[in-house]
């Protein structure tokens, strides 16, 4: 790992010890799990990143590139939601500061760990807006059959190629929709399967044409 994605690790792995001791604390973790997690992130604290960095991942916008004013202001829209929730989970997170560790308190961490898994959810949707242009929806997906078909080799060679490439693809985004934990991730992959699965229907029946 590089060490921008050794930081990240390090990150995940603190955020994940800090969960498993607030879950210890409504009965949702046991003192071991809390130790595993502590001795995930101190391995994490000590390694090192790799010699050679890896290719850097491109990112979903260009560096600079401004975003169209309707996009901008949905983005700033759900950063906002996403805000009113941090300030929530704050209020409670402090609230249990008051209340000695050996004194169980199911309701509030539930609270806490629900408010958690909404702010995850704004950032997959924002993820979603900026990949998309607009809120998760289901949406029927429409491709233009004539001028897709038509960019299409005629070769059965290369078509077959093709057809193989997007099958792959269409299994990495089925992979992808049974790990989403949110809906905007869901969504989002269920966009891709769908597009797939239209862009084989063609191309299937083009290569038997041939």
């Amino acid at each position: 790992m590089t060490e921008t994605q050794l930081q990240q690790e390090r990150a995940k792995a603190k955020a994940a010890w800090n969960l498993t001791k607030l879950k210890l604390r409504s009965g949702q973790a046991s003192p071991a799990d809390v130790e595993q997690a502590r001795r995930v992130y101190e391995n994490l604290s000590t390694a090192q990143p790799a010699t050679e960095p890896l290719k850097p991942i491109r990112p979903i916008r260009q560096p600079g590139a401004s975003l169209p004013p309707d996009l901008a202001a949905l983005v700033d829209t759900i950063r906002s939601e996403q805000g009113e929730i941090s300030r929530r989970k704050a209020e409670l997170s402090n609230s249990l500061k008051s209340i000695p560790d050996a004194l169980a308190c199911p309701e509030v961490v539930q609270q806490i760990l629900t408010l958690r898994r909404a702010w995850v959810e704004k950032q997959d949707e924002i993820r979603y807006a900026l990949d998309h242009g607009h809120r998760p929806v289901t949406e029927p997906v429409k491709l233009i059959e004539d001028s897709y078909a038509a960019s299409l080799p005629t070769d059965k060679f290369e078509l077959d190629r093709l057809m193989r490439y997007e099958k792959s693809k269409l299994s990495k985004y089925r992979s992808g929709l049974e790990r989403a934990s949110t809906e905007a991730k869901k969504q989002h992959y269920r966009t891709q399967i769908a597009k797939a699965e239209l862009k084989l229907e063609r191309m299937v029946a083009i290569f038997k044409a041939l």
